[in-house]
């Protein structure tokens, strides 16, 4: 099959705060921002919320090998339009993808 010799983009080993880092740098935004998890309303999944006062929106990351169908229904109600939302491509079914779409800046790895 086509897609099942797709490769990922990150290396094998690879560790989320070292990926976090790199998303900032890639996003434009300096290395002192606060990032801190978003613990409630988030049970499901580990979303980072990404603030540095110089940078006009905020980018909210989740690394999870999976997004949980609660979190897909919650970010909409929690992203501005100017805020970004980066994952995983493989932890979003595209069913997911699409509806994020259309509600929010989605950006997948």
């Amino acid at each position: 099959d086509l897609f099942s010799q797709q490769a990922s983009p990150l290396v094998d080993g690879w560790q989320p705060q070292a990926l976090l880092t790199e998303i900032l740098l890639i996003e434009g935004f300096p290395l002192d921002s606060r990032v801190v998890p978003l613990e409630e309303g988030f049970p499901e999944n580990v979303v980072w919320r990404v603030h540095h006062p110089d940078v006009s929106h905020e980018l909210f990351v989740c690394l999870d090998e999976e997004i949980q169908s609660d979190t897909v229904d919650r970010l909409p109600s929690l992203l501005r339009a100017e805020d970004i939302f980066i994952c995983l491509d493989s932890a979003l079914t595209d069913e997911a993808k699409v509806t994020l779409d259309d509600r929010i800046r989605l950006k997948v790895i």
